[in-house]
């Protein structure tokens, strides 16, 4: 009795649902870094393969351990569909288009997924936009760019076809972000990655196939420990990452969720730094600093703006969950 007072004065917080998008978005920075040397020695699609089948793993075992499994029906696996969003789609098209362009153009491009959701969110869910949300959002979005067009020869020799590619990405990530809103309210969030992750890598599988029909097999020069690392990196970018990310959208609307989305370059840097050496210019500073201090606004100044966000939800003894 005490471990659920306690557990739900936490929920309660207004920094819980911010802690979990930090972490999540910590964990997807740190996954990039992972995939940058993996892709060394192991082809993007198995590469992308081999992490949903490890993160599958682990949540599969987590829900089933659960007895989570038991909540499943005709009506609440559909919610699985939208893995064919993310991680389904969206990954296979970035990774594409990632080979046609340079990094820098994609996260430039991917850094609009917090417009496309603001903008997606009104048009087909009719969320309103608070003026304040939107000037949080424009100081995000100007560091983001900040951050990621510091270094302009990046920008030499892109092909529109890559570009393309990386915007339908962002576009079908900022389509999971709504949908999966909605499923978070009737499926713990362990089951629910698992089923979203299960069906994108089916979609990842199909993929390879015909990846295999239309082009010759690509060398693989990966060794045991290489494969460690594609392991390590699908637990943390898949399973951890979506398991807070889809728990804090029990909590917040899907556009002020998406706005920590903006972090991603941030921690991407850091990690670049830290792990690979790479230096860090004054202006990608100054655009993470403006990151951080929008989002820091955004949260001191009171509960979500968002209606159906306003309403903790904690599990019972049976494993329901009912608001509180």
């Amino acid at each position: 009795m005490l471990n659920l007072i306690v557990r739900r004065r936490i929920m309660q917080h207004p920094a819980y649902p911010a802690a979990l998008m930090v972490g999540a978005v910590a964990l997807w920075g740190s996954g990039f870094v992972m995939n940058k040397a993996s892709l060394a020695s192991v082809p993007p699609l198995q590469l992308l393969a081999l992490e949903l089948l490890a993160s599958c793993t682990l949540l599969w075992t987590v829900a089933i351990g659960r007895g989570e499994q038991a909540r499943l029906n005709r009506r609440t696996v559909r919610h699985g569909l939208t893995g064919l969003l993310e991680p389904g789609l969206a990954y296979i098209l970035f990774i594409s288009g990632l080979t046609m362009t340079g990094a820098a153009n994609a996260s430039i491009l991917a850094a609009t997924q917090p417009v496309m959701v603001v903008g997606l969110a009104w048009l087909l869910l009719r969320e309103p936009i608070p003026p304040r949300l939107l000037r949080v959002l424009a100081a995000a979005m100007v560091g983001t760019l900040l951050v990621t067009v510091s270094d302009a020869a990046h920008f030499n020799g892109q092909t529109l076809r890559g570009d393309v590619l990386i915007l339908l990405s962002t576009g079908c990530a900022s389509l999971y972000v709504l949908f999966s809103r909605a499923a978070t309210a009737e499926l713990p969030p362990a089951l629910l990655a698992a089923l979203q992750q299960s069906v994108g890598l089916l979609c990842v599988l199909a993929a390879l196939t015909l990846e295999t029909f239309f082009s010759p097999p690509a060398a693989v020069t990966a060794a045991p420990g290489d494969y460690l690392v594609v392991i390590v990196s699908g637990i943390m970018q898949y399973a951890l990452a979506f398991l807070l990310y889809l728990s804090a959208l029990r909590y917040i609307s899907a556009t002020r969720a998406v706005l920590f989305i903006a972090l991603l370059p941030v921690f991407g840097m850091g990690n670049a730094v830290l792990w690979l050496g790479e230096s860090v210019t004054l202006m990608q500073v100054i655009g993470a600093g403006l990151v951080v201090a929008a989002l820091l606004h955004l949260h001191l100044q009171g509960p979500d703006d968002h209606p159906s966000a306003r309403t903790t939800p904690v599990e019972d003894g049976d494993g329901a969950y009912q608001a509180a």
